[in-house]
């Protein structure tokens, strides 16, 4: 199982170079969107089309709290517009993307993800994180 906490630069190496490929992620944890977050859910994404022939798989799977989070999510692939199409055209590939589970961060620990045989719980609180509201 393969639960990353943010996807900060790097993220696809550090992972590659435990032997974890995208497409083995179960559900990757988005606290907030700062850059050392964020930078490589993108990346996570665009790597999981780009071994599709050989892995196949669907969208990410993310976990995030909602508004913020979830807006950088639906935007985030924009920039790859021309490349996607490409190598979707190329493979006969669905569209990458990132199908976010959400969740409205809480003052108090929150169940926020199960994994499918129940053996792994994750809660999630909020927390002051200057100069956004993030979840840990």
């Amino acid at each position: 199982m393969s639960l990353p906490l943010d996807a900060g630069r790097a993220t696809c190496l550090r992972l590659a170079e435990a032997g974890v490929h995208a497409a083995d992620l179960d559900a990757p944890f988005v606290a907030h969107v700062h850059s050392d977050h964020v930078v490589d859910l993108a990346d996570l994404a665009m790597t999981r089309l780009i071994e599709r022939p050989l892995r196949p798989d669907g969208p990410l799977p993310a976990v995030c709290p909602e508004e913020a989070t979830t807006r950088f999510v639906d935007r985030m692939l924009a920039p790859f517009d021309e490349d996607i199409a490409l190598r979707m055209a190329r493979v006969g590939a669905d569209a990458p993307g990132v199908a976010c589970t959400t969740f409205a961060p809480a003052s108090q620990p929150e169940v926020v993800w199960t994994s499918a045989d129940g053996t792994v719980v994750v809660s999630a609180v909020a927390v002051h994180h200057e100069p956004v509201d993030a979840v840990a």
